[in-house]
């Protein structure tokens, strides 16, 4: 339980400055409570929702959970759309039409990591920056802890000793940083 109150303390912390969103604490917790259910936790489980409700409003505009509605996205032309045969090409028409990485989720139906995976090799190949999808804050923490191109995506995680911080980030910086080498 101390190793939860010093990781949540670290989650506010980075809540505060912007460096994490309220969806990854609210992944984060329900981890963490579903891990502790095998427990006899009921009251602590209650106590921490309360804190959390209490430190992660959910007023803060930017941080708001949206339900996604495939019917707002009409104004996307279906003919136009269908022409475009790669799936990278797909994720980056969605992502010119400035839908977020959850949307294209919820719309193309396929995992978050495969539109991670399709964002970082648009960087790679220059067709967006890596300051369109990870904020200006995160790139600088990540850069400065990249070492050489060799290092792995673990190794430049375990730096940052950040959880605030997903791979999937790193993997788009590091992307942008080997579409400058080439």
């Amino acid at each position: 339980m101390n190793h939860f109150k010093r990781k949540f303390k670290k989650l506010f912390d980075d809540y505060k400055t912007e460096l994490v969103e309220r969806e990854k604490v609210i992944e984060i917790l329900q981890g963490w409570l579903a891990y502790a259910f095998h427990a006899d936790t009921y009251k602590y489980r209650e106590k921490i929702t309360k804190i959390f409700d209490e430190l992660f409003p959910e007023n803060r505009q930017q941080n708001r959970v949206k339900i996604i509605d495939k019917k707002k996205y009409n104004y996307i032309k279906e003919e136009e759309y269908q022409k475009i045969k790669s799936s990278h090409d797909k994720t980056f028409y969605l992502l010119k039409k400035k839908l977020t990485i959850k949307e294209i989720t919820v719309l193309r139906m396929v995992s978050e990591g495969t539109i991670w995976d399709h964002i970082a090799e648009l960087i790679e190949n220059k067709k967006i920056s890596a300051f369109d999808v990870v904020s200006r804050n995160k790139i600088f923490r990540i850069v400065s802890k990249i070492k050489s191109e060799k290092n792995t995506l673990k190794e430049i995680k375990q730096r940052l000793n950040s959880i605030s911080i997903s791979y999937h980030e790193i993997n788009c910086v590091f992307a942008m940083i080997k579409s400058k080498k080439n």
